[in-house]
């Protein structure tokens, strides 16, 4: 129907669906004998056409009539619709027989001879012997001895410097100045501006100390900050403009931060590069402080981490690690014991990964040296660098942990292999046992190569390869295998 409404002019198929669904409704079905749209709703689709050539008289319908009457309409076409339909299912089933025996079936068998075949023929008259069948099991006779686990108390202290905080102060200075021009009828028009001035490193120092601009006293704002702000009382003249001008200033403490001595230093103002002493003036503001106040940290061992965990031996002897499966943190330390910063004792091993980090190892036998008890002369290392060091020994962990994985694969698949080559070696004896040649094209060795099995010993042979050619004898027998002069029997 589709091509059909095509080529009678439609050039778009999904126009015209709406359309052909509608026929295909209102069309007689071959089994049914009835519309698919009359089974459906009870009655035929009313069209314009209907109301022009047969116009229906008004009748008054209740809906209860109404539904009897639906009612009683799909129950005769559904009677009439199961009779029709068994009628044609026993019509099409003897279509059916009568299309599938149309004829008898006539069947004429008929024979081809092979008149000649292509073969190679294994001369073994004068087999050479190419030594002994090797299966290599070099990695499947190296098994890992898994050094044992020893379980330790460990403690992790880092030598890096905590921040050092100190008081600074921070200063600036304007100019504020006022003018008022007087026009002929008295009317003032006032203006106000402030001009930046810089503050050198002398003048700020003066301030910290004094609390004065230029010899004014600053009013205390509070949360450690001064100020000097005056607007200048200017009087204006008739027809003139009138200035003045006053210098204002504000002092403010700051808090820098610095790691150690000669490093950079964090400011309101952004970092001050090392080896700046005293003071420093960027954008016109200026940042004293006193360097008595910065203090020389020498190095010292906090406290990181501590807890219990596995050490694990290595094949090499000055690398080691240890394992805190609860706390999910992998170390890899050298085995090398060293003093460092206030230790009093050489027994501190450098954590490889992590700069300035170090452990120390203890026995689970030496109960002194329990992790639940307190250390003396150590504290405990600020919360961003334990957060650093923890965060990487993690990574450490989740390495390890897929290495171990990946490891553990890798040695399932080595055993399987080795599995196959076990097994490989094991069938090409007992095939060989059985037939040296079958043995010998189960491995894919060369063409005329013969096995032959000796306990668990393979031996090698080769033969010389012919290529042959097999006609076909018609005897009283029958058709036979011919070669040469000879005819073969069925055993070859």
């Amino acid at each position: 129907m589709i091509r059909k409404s095509l080529e009678n002019g439609f050039e778009r198929w999904e126009d015209i669906l709406g359309p052909i669904v509608f026929a295909y409704n209102n069309s007689l079905h071959s089994s049914t004998l009835k519309t698919p749209y009359f089974l459906n709703h009870g009655r035929d689709p009313v069209m314009p056409i209907d109301q022009l050539l047969r116009p229906i008289p008004p009748v008054i319908v209740t809906p209860s009539d109404y539904e009897s009457q639906i009612m009683k309409r799909l129950n005769e076409a559904f009677q009439l619709v199961k009779i029709n339909l068994s009628q044609a299912r026993e019509q099409q089933k003897a279509s059916t027989i009568k299309a599938l025996c149309p004829l008898p079936l006539l069947i004429i068998p008929f024979f081809c001879l092979i008149h000649a075949l292509n073969i190679t023929i294994c001369n073994c008259t004068a087999s050479q012997p190419k030594g002994f069948l090797k299966f290599t099991s070099d990695d499947c006779d190296y098994q890992i001895s898994p050094l044992p686990a020893i379980s330790v108390y460990y403690y992790v202290y880092s030598t890096l410097p905590q921040i050092n905080r100190f008081v600074g102060h921070s200063c600036t200075m304007w100019l504020e100045r006022k003018d008022i021009y007087t026009d002929f009828w008295g009317w003032q028009t006032p203006s106000q501006s402030r001009v930046p001035i810089e503050v050198n490193a002398h003048e700020c120092e003066k301030m910290r100390d004094s609390r004065l601009c230029h010899g004014k006293s600053m009013d205390y704002l509070g949360k450690n900050k001064w100020s000097f702000e005056r607007i200048p009382n200017v009087q204006g003249s008739w027809l003139q403009v009138t200035a003045d001008q006053r210098n204002n200033c504000r002092l403010e403490e700051v808090t820098l931060e610095t790691d150690c001595a000669n490093y950079t230093i964090s400011s309101s103002i952004g970092d001050i590069p090392k080896g700046i002493n005293g003071s420093i003036s960027h954008h016109l503001v200026t940042i004293v402080w006193k360097e008595s106040l910065r203090e020389v940290q020498q190095c010292k061992l906090r406290l990181v981490e501590t807890g219990i965990a596995q050490r694990y031996l290595t094949n090499n002897s000055e690398i080691e690690r240890i394992r805190d499966v609860e706390q999910q943190l992998d170390f890899v330390y050298n085995t090398t014991n060293n003093k460092y910063c206030n230790s009093s004792e050489k027994s501190h091993k450098q954590v490889i990964g992590v700069e300035k980090v170090i452990l120390r190892l203890h026995s689970l036998t030496d109960t002194n040296a329990h992790p639940s008890k307190p250390l003396e002369d150590i504290e405990n290392n600020a919360d961003i660098i334990r957060a650093e060091i923890t965060g990487a020994a993690n990574s450490q962990y989740a390495q390890d942990r897929t290495t171990d994985g990946i490891n553990g694969v890798a040695r399932e698949i080595r055993a399987l292999q080795c599995e196959n080559w076990l097994l490989a070696h094991k069938t090409a004896i007992a095939t060989a046992q059985h037939s040296g040649w079958l043995a010998a094209s189960y491995l894919n060795l060369p063409t005329c190569s013969k096995l032959i099995a000796t306990g668990e010993s393979i031996s090698v042979y080769q033969c010389s390869p012919k290529n042959s050619t097999i006609t076909t004898e018609i005897t009283s027998c029958g058709p036979q295998p011919k070669f040469g002069d000879y005819t073969l029997d069925t055993e070859g």
